[in-house]
């Protein structure tokens, strides 16, 4: 929940743990979250934020894998 407000300005509730991933030397759980408050916004290590669609996101340069792993927990 600090990582989320730190990086889009989102205050979000944590739900359902959805993975947990490797990712380099990194263990990464990504869990379903509901936004209950705070104004989106870059943190300062991004250029830009944004909602997107589904489709939109799949039109997006991502990390390889990612909008697959979306798809596969079944939130994109």
């Amino acid at each position: 929940m600090r990582e989320v407000r730190e990086e889009t300005g989102l205050i979000v509730e944590a739900g359902e743990l959805l993975a947990t991933v490797t990712i380099g030397p990194y263990l990464v759980d990504d869990f379903a979250a509901t936004v209950i408050g705070g104004e989106l916004q870059a943190g300062d290590d991004a250029d830009d934020v944004r909602w997107c669609t589904a489709d939109q996101i799949a039109a997006l340069p991502t990390s390889p894998g990612l909008v697959e792993e979306l798809r596969r927990m079944q939130v994109l």
